[in-house]
């Protein structure tokens, strides 16, 4: 027969095996979700490294984008600042193309008055040739006639 000491000390050994068990489970759920937070942990950390560096390189590309903003802007305003100055030539250019046609109009109107007045200078030479002509003629006659007389 089986006391009640053998079964209370075969109670107590199975108590202290599943103890024991029951602690080796608990040491090893303790271990696997250390071992897991300890992954995730890492995992956070290659996370945050990885977010660190690309607002880093975000940092850097804003400045080089306001960098482009700037030189921009200052080509834009040198842009503007020559389409002036472009416009200011071009009016110059036109008044200067008036100027030179209301000159060339006058040129062209003395050129034809110098035209008309050599014409009108060769004509008066004729005259004047002819008369001269014609005066020593008379004279010739008016001399010839007074010895006549």
């Amino acid at each position: 027969m089986i006391s009640l000491s053998d079964e209370n000390t075969e109670l107590e050994d199975k108590r202290r095996k599943d103890k024991a068990t029951y602690e080796k489970i608990l040491d090893f759920e303790s271990a696997f979700d250390l071992q897991s937070l300890q992954e995730k942990r890492e995992k956070a950390d290659e996370l945050i490294s990885e977010l660190q560096t690309a607002e880093s390189e975000l940092q850097d590309l804003r400045k080089e984008r306001d960098a482009d903003l700037e030189k921009l802007s200052g080509d834009i305003e040198a842009l503007a600042a020559a389409k002036l100055e472009r416009d200011k030539a071009e009016k110059l250019v036109n008044d200067l193309r008036q100027e030179i046609d209301g000159l060339q109009e006058n040129l062209q109107s003395s050129v034809n008055r110098g035209a008309e007045l050599a014409a009108k200078l060769h004509q008066a030479e004729s005259e004047l040739s002819m008369a001269t002509e014609r005066k020593k003629q008379l004279e010739i006659q008016v001399s010839t006639a007074r010895e006549v007389l």
